[in-house]
């Protein structure tokens, strides 16, 4: 399984823009939409409703003009008849004031006795007879009806109505009426025109969430990068912003945080500096008289206990240096450096080691002669970190180390195929005098994360268990 150690740099998964969006923008959307289409839906229900009962009062109005007399003279289909061609003239005033229209004549067969429409055959059954059988069933049993709203090939939307013609108690024949919703287009078009408007609007309103939420977030962002510098160890940027809201306090509790760490940490080094003070004049003492006693000695036995004094001073110096370089300040002495005769030197420190031939070692620069950093401490943390390489492969392996230039930085990536390491060890990777080896003192790998960060760059790690480490080291390219 594979850890990395990179765990201040987040990429979330929910960002707060998006949910200001979301819950702000969408339901006024949802909002405009429903609030529209009701608009529509109303305003057609009530049209079609208006436009239903005056067609009823038309259409009975020409049931009542329709004497028994008038069914039995049309029943001859002619509509050059006196009787026709009064009817015709009658109704004529109908359709052009109450704009129906057709206006229709049906017996109680549902032929076709009278219509307004001089294309129509008269005699043959109503063409519509399928299309209006509720309405004309009703009509026929003796109430007045209207259809639903259809829409003709023209686009146009009409409507019908029956009413009812009666004789003596009995219904003789249907009178029908055609009324078209002209303004009913005139809706669909104030429709079409008011969607433009909620569209204008609905975009207007996602801008002020842009503007909005860029408002509530670039305080916010402010403090999501203050904490991820906390997080990888940089204190020296404050944490102030100019907000009298929860976030200027959160952003004073977070900055106030930030000096306390910085104290403890400013003590803690100050403490370090003092030990290793302390204990760096006596063993000059130790190591000067250890020396003067091997001198002295003749007897292998008394050879070897000098030996093993001399070398566990030597450890105790290693330590208290490692001591003084993590506590000390970082100073850098950054130059332009030839890149290739850099990990030449790196190589020849290790030559013993590589003399072996057990450890193959490769170094690859990939476009890029010279960079700018301190070689003094880059060379401490390559020599750290190929120590670490080494120790995690005691029966020999293989070390690489690849350097390009991406965009504004220098990526140098060190790799191993060694033991790997584990959640738990990734977790406290860089922690101070954290080991998992027998020996050291677990400054080195904190040492090199002060190093990098020293430098304005970045230090990831990636680690498989059995399969080897990753070390991807960013520098920003000056």
């Amino acid at each position: 399984m594979k850890f990395t150690h990179d765990q201040y740099r987040v990429r979330f998964k929910h960002k707060i823009r998006t949910t200001l969006f979301f819950y702000y923008f969408f339901p006024v959307l949802v909002a405009f939409a429903v609030l529209g289409f009701s608009f529509y839906w109303i305003s057609q229900a009530t049209i079609e409703r208006e436009l239903g009962l005056r067609l009823q009062l038309s259409s009975q109005y020409v049931a009542s003009h329709v004497q028994t007399f008038h069914i039995s003279a049309l029943k001859i289909f002619d509509s050059q008849s006196q009787t026709y061609q009064s009817l015709e003239k009658k109704f004529q005033n109908l359709i052009q004031n109450e704009k129906i229209q057709r206006i229709y004549i049906l017996d109680a067969d549902l032929n076709l006795l009278f219509d307004s429409d001089p294309d129509s055959v008269l005699g043959q059954e109503f063409s519509k007879k399928i299309l209006h059988q509720r309405e004309l069933l009703s009509a026929l049993n003796g109430r007045s009806a209207d259809s639903v709203m259809f829409k003709k090939t023209n686009n146009e939307f009409y409507k019908s109505s029956f009413s009812p013609i009666w004789s003596q108690g009995n219904v003789i024949g249907i009178s029908g009426v055609d009324g078209s919703l002209h303004f009913f287009q005139n809706l669909e078009g104030f429709f079409r025109k008011a969607s433009l408007i909620i569209l204008f609007c609905l975009l207007l309103v996602a801008l002020l969430s842009f503007f909005l939420s860029r408002k509530i977030l670039t305080p916010v962002l402010h403090l999501v990068r203050g904490a991820q510098e906390i997080g990888e160890g940089k204190f020296n940027q404050s944490l102030r912003i100019q907000d009298q809201s929860e976030l200027g306090f959160l952003a004073f509790v977070l900055d106030e945080m930030r000096k306390k760490i910085l104290e403890r940490d400013q003590n803690m080094l100050l403490m370090l500096r003092g030990i290793a003070h302390e204990i760096r004049n006596p063993l000059g003492g130790m190591e000067l008289f250890a020396g003067i006693l091997g001198e002295h000695v003749e007897k292998d036995k008394e050879k070897n206990a000098v030996k093993k004094i001399q070398n566990e001073i030597q450890n105790l110096k290693k330590t208290v240096d490692d001591f003084t370089h993590f506590a000390k300040d970082q100073d850098l002495d950054v130059k332009d450096v030839e890149l290739a005769p850099f990990f030449d030197d790196i190589r020849e420190l290790f030559s013993k080691d590589l003399s072996t031939g057990k450890i193959k070692f490769r170094v690859e620069i990939e476009g890029v002669k010279s960079a700018i950093f301190d070689p003094i401490q880059l060379q401490r943390v390559f020599l750290n970190l190929i120590r670490n390489s080494m120790d995690a492969m005691p029966e020999g392996g293989k070390i690489s180390i690849h350097v390009r230039r991406m965009g504004g930085n220098l990526n140098l990536i060190l790799g191993d195929n060694g033991q790997g390491m584990d959640r738990e060890q990734m977790k406290q990777l860089f922690q101070p005098f954290y080991t998992s080896k027998a020996h050291g003192n677990g400054l080195g790998l904190a040492l090199v994360k002060k190093i990098i960060l020293a430098h304005g760059g970045q230090i990831e790690m990636s680690s498989t268990q059995g399969q080897g480490t990753e070390v991807s080291i960013t520098l920003p390219w000056r």
